[in-house]
Parts: C-alpha cells; sequence; structure tokens
C-alpha cells in the first residue's frame, strides 16, 4: 500500500535509526496495534519490508522512498547496509 488513509492523523514518531542502533524487535516478526498505521520512511540506504502473510512478496525501499504500514499487518524488516530509517504512526 502505497498511501495512508485520509481519515487518519499522525500521532506519534520513532527517532531515526541507523543500522546500528535500529531496535531488535523491528527486525522480528511484529505488528501495528488495531487502527493504528504505520509509515515507514527511509532516508538513507535500503530498507526491506518483509511482510510475513502467506505468499506476500518483499518490498525494497531505498532513499527518499516510503511504506506504509496497515493495522495488525505482520512484518518485519530487514537492513541492506548502512541506513537511516524511522517510523511514523497514524490513527
Amino acid at each position: 500500500m502505497s498511501t495512508l488513509p485520509d481519515h487518519v492523523a499522525a500521532y506519534k514518531q520513532t527517532p531515526v535509526f541507523s543500522q546500528d542502533s535500529i531496535p531488535a524487535g523491528l527486525l522480528k516478526t511484529h505488528r501495528t496495534k488495531q487502527g493504528v498505521w504505520g509509515l515507514l520512511q527511509v532516508l538513507e540506504g535500503t530498507v526491506i519490508f518483509c511482510p510475513e502473510q502467506e505468499g506476500a512478496e518483499k518490498i525494497k525501499l531505498s532513499s527518499g522512498e516510503q511504506w506504509v504500514i496497515e493495522p495488525e499487518q505482520e512484518h518485519h524488516l530487514e537492513l541492506d547496509g548502512p541506513v537511516s530509517c524511522f517510523v511514523e504512526f497514524y490513527k
């Protein structure tokens, strides 16, 4: 998904993470809460968004790209070298 619904508003943002500071939990299967959308933004490098749904393809995001994470969507991230990224949360 590439756009957020019109009815949601930002309420929280993570710090900017690097390959050295990204929380281990983001690299393992996790999900957003019910009714909460995420917006993964890649500032530098390459981050791979990995949906956990059967048959879902991984999405490779490079500098300047973003990805919308749907509520309760199980996923994890993979890093491809040095990165800088953050997540904004909407509800």
